[in-house]
């Protein structure tokens, strides 16, 4: 009886099988595809009263502060939603926040809150965009969870974090303007 006892040569298996492309979709799907009810933190600050919510698929917890919001007084807010949603900041998927149009103290203490917290936890942040100053819908919002985590997905996905920049709707001097007489 004789075997035939043949050998197949395959080559071996690329080390990389993946071109990058196909690794950036793969992690974008990891991210997006973990529990879908991972709670997202709002904060807006644009509007006269200063709104922090955690939402899901549905609202959790909401706060609303004072008109004249400072960045303690928003860690404040921020803390009170968390602990009504029973959450710590590392339990939050990301942060949505409003990046504009409002008024510019607001605008720029609600985006730097946001951006840090990002930074500290490690969370994506993406900003929303409002062409009226009016506060953002949690209902509309929470209808679009899906949407908003998958943004959140693509910003996680990225190799480098990009802070969300604050969109003031129209130039905003640093100093007040003033004609500069020369005196002969």
């Amino acid at each position: 009886m004789s075997h035939d006892l043949r050998v197949s040569r395959q080559p071996p298996p690329r080390r990389y099988p993946f071109t990058s492309e196909e690794i950036r979709r793969k992690r974008v799907s990891r991210v997006s595809n973990r529990s879908s009810c991972q709670p997202l933190l709002i904060i807006d600050t644009a509007t006269p009263a200063a709104m922090v919510a955690v939402i899901t698929n549905k609202v959790i917890s909401q706060q609303t502060g004072d008109s004249l919001i400072r960045a303690d007084d928003l860690l404040t807010l921020i803390d009170q939603a968390l602990q009504v949603a029973k959450l710590q900041p590392a339990d939050i998927y990301g942060i949505c926040v409003r990046r504009g149009l409002g008024s510019y103290t607001g605008l720029r203490v609600g985006v730097t809150v946001a951006n840090t917290l990002a930074w500290a936890t490690q969370k994506p942040v993406i900003g929303l965009l409002s062409t009226k100053m009016v506060p953002l819908n949690l209902d509309s919002l929470a209808q679009r969870y899906q949407s908003l985590r998958q943004r959140l997905a693509t910003r996680a996905s990225q190799n480098k974090p990009s802070p969300v920049v604050p969109k003031y709707g129209r130039w905003q001097p640093l100093t007040p303007s003033a004609k500069i007489k020369e005196s002969s």
